[in-house]
């Protein structure tokens, strides 16, 4: 007999760290529970490794299990039922599978994921005036992480919207981490901008703090020439004091906040990143259990 069974009470709560239970009801309607007795047969099969019993049941594949490349399948248990109707009593056997996943793919994803934020982070360790490189490792990353967050939830068949996983929750939040880098360092170069052209207006200021300016006027010498210029008075030098307005007191000050903001902003965010985005990878392993997910067969 060859059984191809659908298994709709998959719970994919803790992808990718999920174990799902299958279960199978074979029965003869055509005869009662007191003309046909259905039954497995006992220790048939065995694992040598585990000692699991297989009850009859040829699992495809090797050493008795099926690998689809995701699933490790195994018999997780087997029991014969009799259930009572209208038209009488009817025996039935069941099986229920338990499927262990073990996923290449959302094991990588985790891992590029853990990896493109220790990338970001290292940009908190490149010098804020190269913005062009700063910024490409900032966006990059984010990009990445988020198409990386896209490509799972494409694998994934469609759920609810109430439905919590823990791989999507955990590429959400590290794709959070690697946005709030990108916006510190929005943040730090605006403070740059602001600084440099006050800087550059203090140094304009202190540059040409005080001119002085002399020069001589130019008389002419007319034949209706006053009295006084007749009579050899010499004009007098005209003497301008000229003073570029300097900078203010609170613009110095601001610069000197902006500086003191920029420098304070990366270096609190190098030590305060990794310990924030390791906190939020221990308490996601330890809320684990939170989500939900199947313990047992359910036979009903």
């Amino acid at each position: 007999m060859r059984l191809e069974i659908s298994c709709p009470s998959f719970s994919f709560g803790q992808l990718p760290f999920d174990t799902q239970f299958c279960h199978a009801t074979i029965g003869v309607y055509r005869y009662r529970a007191t003309e046909v007795e259905l039954n497995w047969y006992n220790n048939t099969y065995a694992d040598p490794e585990d000692g699991t019993d297989f009850y009859g049941i040829d699992i495809i594949g090797d050493e008795l299990h099926l690998k689809s490349g995701e699933f490790k399948l195994t018999v997780h248990g087997v029991r014969a039922n009799t259930k009572r109707y209208s038209t009488g009593a009817y025996q039935y056997a069941q099986v229920c599978f338990k499927m262990e996943r073990d996923s290449r793919f959302y094991t990588l994803s985790i891992v590029i994921a853990l990896l493109l934020v220790v990338a970001t982070y290292s940009g908190l360790w490149v010098s804020p005036a190269a913005a062009p490189g700063r910024i490409a490792l900032a966006f990059l990353c984010f990009l990445m992480v988020l198409n990386n967050l896209n490509s799972v939830i494409a694998k994934m068949p469609p759920l609810a919207a109430s439905t919590h996983i823990w791989l999507l929750d955990f590429l959400i939040g590290t794709t959070v981490f690697n946005f709030l880098l990108l916006v510190e360092y929005a943040v730090v170069n605006f403070m740059m901008t602001e600084g440099a052209a006050l800087a550059k207006k203090e140094a304009a200021a202190a540059a040409a703090a005080a001119t002085t300016t002399t020069f001589k006027p130019i008389v002419g010498v007319l034949a209706s020439a006053t009295t006084d210029t007749e009579a050899g008075a010499r004009p007098e030098d005209v003497t301008i004091n000229t003073r570029r307005p300097s900078i203010s007191a609170a613009e110095r000050g601001k610069a000197a906040k902006h500086k003191v903001a920029r420098n304070m902003s990366d270096v609190t965010c190098r030590f305060a990143f990794p310990v924030l985005y390791a906190l939020f990878v221990v308490v996601m392993l330890g809320s684990l259990e939170a989500y939900g997910h199947a313990t047992e067969c359910d036979w009903d």
